[in-house]
């Protein structure tokens, strides 16, 4: 798969991690590194 990015700042990089599955708040990769979803309620609307 190509990708192409084509930013108007280039602040930071994209990033070549490509995630095969979740729980919670955590992100797994294929290689089994951990990340935390930093954005997951960035769009929540709670009331």
């Amino acid at each position: 798969m190509t990708e192409t990015h084509d930013p108007i700042m280039n602040t930071y990089p994209p990033q070549a991690a490509t995630f095969v599955r979740g729980q919670g708040t955590l992100l797994y990769d294929g290689d089994g590194n951990r990340y935390l979803d930093f954005l997951s309620g960035l769009a929540v609307a709670s009331l």
